[in-house]
């Protein structure tokens, strides 16, 4: 599914490193927890940030994601839930 994405590949294009995990937690609840913690930061400030085209490459997939697995939404403690690090699924 994310192959034919065009938000996918414009992520996958930049960051290779991000696309590998962006395909390995589509579909888990990990996803959730590894897109909050790009999106928000969880290095202290250490990140640099995302040019524009990528944060809102990255903003779309979680809302496809969102919507295609609901059961995955965060829904209680929001740092408590990014802060966890999240495995890669056996497939």
């Amino acid at each position: 599914m994310l192959n034919n994405n065009p938000q996918y590949r414009t992520v996958a294009q930049v960051f290779p490193h991000i696309g590998d995990k962006l395909t390995a937690y589509w579909g888990h609840s990990n996803f959730v927890a590894y897109m909050e913690g790009l999106l928000h930061g969880t290095r202290n400030g250490t990140r640099r940030g995302f040019p524009a085209d990528i944060l809102m490459a990255l903003h779309y997939l979680a809302e496809q994601h969102k919507t295609a697995f609901p059961q995955y939404e965060v829904t209680d403690d929001f740092w408590a839930y990014v802060e966890s690090k999240p495995t890669v699924p056996n497939h």
